[in-house]
């Protein structure tokens, strides 16, 4: 199971997908020199830690796709339920990019301040790459397995 080189792309992938839990995405910083955090959960007023905007879809999509991809490494024995499920963990991690990216845009043109951008920002885009990286590992064992089964 670890052998193969599809695995750590998907652990790797689920790592990294943790860290969104942790780090913020972004803090924006208003005209009134105020600080807001941009983190899975919403957007938090620094100061007091109120939390203003909900964004409950960013949320659940992280822990839907980091579920999947740590579902795919343990389903080794089935290629083609693991080759469904990493283009349904692609769209998940596609569509939360999407999400964070509407969220911002929505909430920096609100505030009208300074956006610091962080590098949690683009790790739903590099699991996306991991995960298909590992598809196409997958892919290429269930052909090999499928051109062994015709040579018998």
């Amino acid at each position: 199971m670890i052998q193969r080189i599809q695995t750590l792309f998907l652990l790797l992938a689920a790592v990294l997908l943790a860290f969104v839990f942790y780090a913020p995405f972004a803090v924006i910083i208003d005209q009134a020199n105020q600080m807001y955090v941009f983190t899975f959960k919403g957007f938090i007023f620094q100061s007091s830690g109120l939390l203003l905007v909900k964004t409950l879809p960013v949320g659940v999509l992280a822990i839907i796709a980091m579920v999947d991809l740590v579902m795919i490494i343990f389903l080794y024995k089935k290629r083609v339920q693991q080759m469904r499920l990493c283009f349904a963990a692609i769209g998940m991690l596609l569509l939360m990019q999407a999400f964070v990216v509407y969220y911002l845009n929505a909430i920096d043109k609100q505030f009208a301040g300074a956006v610091m951008y962080k590098l949690t920002i683009i790790i739903p885009l590099i699991s996306a790459i991991l995960t298909f990286l590992a598809y196409r590992g997958i892919k290429k064992d269930e052909m090999l397995v499928r051109s062994l089964d015709r040579i018998r």
